[in-house]
């Protein structure tokens, strides 16, 4: 997705060592200088890593005093992923601009900073992306296996997702890791990379993003039956539809192959 106007007014082309970043104008200090010259240097200690696999490395940054950073690299583990973004730009590129566009509108993220691709002739070697860090992450997964996911944090979620599609933008990878909740029980979308903006979403495509969220509930049936309505009826209201739970009950139910009761 190519940012709009007010997204190419928030950042600006730096050149650090070699490297190329598009960066947010408002963002400058002595530790921003240092990730943008040497990335890798941050990723390098495994003490830091949230996660590291073959495909990604994700690291936090603290920062005294104020919020920290979180700094991902995709290694490309896979050639199908290479060759993919050989003809696009790549999922760092598109999660940036997608979180500006997703805070623009109004919808809770982690607030993005930077982008770096690393070519050799057009061919993707690897990219950066570095996102501010959200106080007190917990994962909706997580929350869920705890089976600490209260009624604050369902309707958060729902006023959340009430606000990503009325403002025209379908997540498409809504699963439980990609949900995280701060230390309010405020819910914020991540892993933006497959995020659209259609426009007015039809009942398909809105069916489509909420069955991938409840997808993950399914190993929680008691959860899912409780929070699962009030999450529905929630994000009807917000969405001034309130009478339409039922119908995406229904339709959620049929992709998932469950029984709904009446």
């Amino acid at each position: 997705m190519k940012p709009g106007p007010e997204t190419d007014r928030q950042v600006e082309c730096r050149q650090r060592d070699g490297l190329r970043w598009l960066v947010r104008t408002s963002v400058s200090d002595q530790m921003f200088d240092a990730v943008l010259k040497d990335p890798d240097a941050f990723l390098a200690d495994p003490a830091r890593h949230f996660k590291s696999s073959r495909n990604v490395t994700v690291v936090r940054i603290p920062r005294e005093g104020k919020t920290g950073w979180v700094l991902r690299r995709l290694n490309y583990g896979k050639p199908l992923h290479r060759l993919r973004d050989f003809f696009r730009p790549s999922r760092a590129r598109r999660a940036f601009h997608n979180g500006l566009r997703l805070e623009q509108a109004g919808v809770a993220t982690a607030r993005v900073l930077a982008v770096c691709e690393v070519r050799r002739l057009g061919w993707p070697l690897r990219a950066y992306l570095l996102t501010e860090e959200i106080p007190g992450a917990l994962t909706l997964d997580r929350l869920l296996k705890d089976r600490s996911l209260s009624r604050t944090a369902i309707l958060n979620l729902a006023d959340v997702m009430a606000r990503l599609h009325d403002s025209g933008f379908s997540h498409r990878d809504l699963k439980a890791a990609n949900v995280l909740f701060d230390d309010q029980m405020q819910a914020h979308l991540i892993d933006l990379d497959g995020v659209r903006y259609q426009g007015r979403l039809g009942q398909g495509r809105v069916v489509a993003d909420l069955a991938c969220l409840a997808r993950d509930f399914a190993g929680h049936p008691q959860i899912l039956k409780w929070r699962g309505r009030r999450f529905l009826r929630r994000y009807c209201q917000q969405r001034n539809q309130a009478k339409l739970w039922r119908r995406l009950n229904w339709g959620i139910a049929a992709q998932l192959g469950l029984v709904v009761e009446n």
